[in-house]
C-alpha cells in the first residue's frame, strides 16, 4: 500500500475520572508516561507514515518531548527513523470531537491536495496496546470498505434496562461488538463528515440527524455513519486494547506490560 497513513493520537483530555490531579496521559505505567507507551505502539507500525498528537493547549512542547522519549525507546531502529516519518503536535479542543476536527484540519492542510488518497487512524491516547497486526487489518479494510473500526465481540450477556433499573430485554449477544480505536477512514471523507456534524452539535454533543432525531455524538464511527448514511466495517481489534480510564485500568495495564516484557513483545 502506497498511501500515506497518519495516526491522529488524541491526548488533550483532562482524565478527570482518574483522580489525583494528574492528567492520565502523563500518569506513569512501569516508569513511563501512558502517552509514551501509546506513541511507541504506533511508531512500531510499519504502515504508519507520520503521527499528529492533539495536546492540551499550552502543553504541545511537553507532548513533543514525550514523542522523542517514545522514539528513543524503540529497539527496532529501522522501523521509525528519519525525517520522512515525523511527529507533529496540534492544540486539542474542549471536547474529544473538537480535538478530532482540529487534528483532521491540520492533517488536511499538509496533504498538498491529496486528502482523498490519505488514510487517517484516529486513536485515543489512553489506549497503549494497539499493535502492528491490528493496524494492518484496519488499513486493508479501509482500502476495501472506506471505513474500518477496531472492535471485539461482547463476551457478557447484555440486558436493556427501563427507567427504574429493571432488565426488560436481552439483545442477541452475537450481534453486539465493543467499539475501540483506532477508527480508520479516508481523510477527505471523515473531514467532510466532521465538518458537517460537529459545528451543529450542542455543548453536550447532541445532534439532530437527517431524520430529525436528537442523538449524541459518541465516536468517529457515529460521525461517519450520520453524515454518509453508510455502515462502518468492524475490524478485529484486541481484548488487550483497553482504554485507561480509572485507577483499576492502570493496574491491568501494568500487568499487560509486565507480561509483554516477559515475552519480549514490549
Amino acid at each position: 500500500m502506497d498511501r500515506k497513513v497518519t495516526a491522529l493520537i488524541l491526548a488533550a483530555g483532562s482524565g478527570s475520572r482518574m483522580g489525583e490531579g494528574v492528567k492520565k496521559q502523563y500518569r506513569l505505567i512501569r516508569g513511563e508516561p501512558l502517552l509514551v507507551h501509546t506513541l511507541r505502539a504506533f511508531m512500531r507500525m510499519p504502515c504508519v507514515t507520520d503521527i499528529l498528537i492533539t495536546a492540551p493547549k499550552g502543553e504541545e512542547d511537553e507532548c513533543l518531548e514525550l514523542a522523542a522519549q517514545a522514539a528513543k525507546g524503540i529497539k527496532e531502529a529501522g522501523i521509525w527513523a528519519g525525517p520522512g516519518r515525523p511527529v507533529h503536535v496540534a492544540a486539542g479542543g474542549r471536547r474529544r470531537c473538537d480535538s478530532v476536527l482540529n487534528g483532521l484540519k491540520v492533517i488536511s492542510e499538509n496533504t498538498e491536495g491529496q486528502a482523498k488518497d490519505h488514510i487517517v487512524m484516529i486513536h485515543d491516547g489512553a489506549r497503549p496496546f494497539a499493535d502492528a497486526a491490528m493496524a494492518d487489518r484496519l488499513t486493508a479494510d479501509v482500502e476495501k470498505y472506506g471505513s474500518a473500526i477496531a472492535a471485539v465481540p461482547v463476551k457478557d450477556t447484555i440486558r436493556i434496562a427501563d427507567d427504574d433499573g429493571f432488565g426488560i430485554a436481552t439483545p442477541d449477544r452475537q450481534t453486539l461488538w465493543s467499539m475501540q480505536t483506532p477508527q480508520v477512514f479516508m481523510l477527505d471523507t471523515i473531514l467532510e463528515a466532521y465538518s458537517a456534524v460537529i459545528p451543529e452539535a450542542d455543548a453536550n454533543g447532541r445532534y439532530t440527524d437527517r431524520e430529525g432525531n436528537t442523538v449524541t455524538v459518541t465516536d468517529d464511527a457515529f460521525v461517519y455513519m450520520t453524515h454518509t448514511g453508510k455502515p462502518v466495517k468492524l475490524t478485529e481489534g484486541s481484548y488487550e486494547n483497553i482504554k485507561i480510564t480509572t485507577p483499576e485500568d492502570m493496574l491491568l495495564a501494568e500487568q499487560i506490560l509486565k507480561e509483554r516484557e516477559g515475552s519480549g513483545e514490549s
